[in-house]
């Protein structure tokens, strides 16, 4: 089976030494989860961002940057909304509208005064994805777009590699993580871990612990 413990070979063998980073999607409010996963990364300094929805966005968020210095806060939509039309894949950005663009707008200066330097200017879509016609008008405002997948746009930061099964609802295997890792490493030296904290279960911590220690 393959496991972890073979993680740190398999990253000696690499030409140019990775750099992993971890996007965390979702968050509105502080919670027990969040706090764990903060945690944990903060033991292994790992660069961590969280992807905020401004609408429901709790004031005590703020708290976190505070006591994670190294914190980066991303605007993940507006509303988190789908809007897409019935047997298209879900999207909050369908094609592009000028009242959408100013209230998303209108939100990023809301997290800008409420997080301050801790924001960065970064728009994650909800879903990983949005219409194609936003993406002009998105970088206007905004210094990169991240989503998922591996892309050859460089004013994109995208995650590669996702935590959870989202057929299943569940944290991946370990073997299910590391052949994906394996794969990962031979198209990209700089790997984004998209997670969602809110998914974890009990068992998943050490699994998520783990990986991280393999990596470092």
């Amino acid at each position: 089976m393959k496991s972890f413990k073979n993680i740190p070979h398999l990253i000696d063998a690499q030409k140019e030494k990775p750099s992993f980073w971890i996007r965390d999607d979702d968050l509105t409010i502080p919670n027990s989860k969040m706090d764990q996963f903060l945690d944990i990364c903060a033991s292994f300094a790992i660069p961590v961002a969280l992807a905020v929805i401004p609408a429901g966005m709790s004031k005590n968020l703020k708290n976190y940057t505070q006591n994670y210095p190294k914190l980066s806060i991303l605007q993940h939509g507006i509303c988190h909304e789908n809007k897409a039309i019935a047997l298209q894949k879900k999207s909050e950005f369908v094609f592009f509208n000028d009242p959408q663009l100013q209230n998303l707008l209108s939100e990023k200066k809301r997290m800008e005064d409420l997080f301050e330097d801790s924001f960065k200017p970064i728009f994650v879509p909800p879903w990983n994805r949005m219409d194609i016609s936003w993406e002009v008008p998105m970088l206007k405002h905004y210094d990169f777009i991240s989503a998922f997948g591996i892309h050859l746009h460089t004013s994109y930061v995208n995650t590669h590699l996702d935590l959870i099964n989202w057929k299943k609802r569940c944290f991946k295997t370990e073997t299910e993580l590391y052949v994906e890792l394996e794969n990962l490493l031979k198209k990209t030296s700089n790997i984004g871990i998209l997670s969602h904290h809110f998914i974890y279960k009990k068992n998943d911590w050490m699994i998520f612990k783990n990986l991280l220690l393999s990596l470092v």
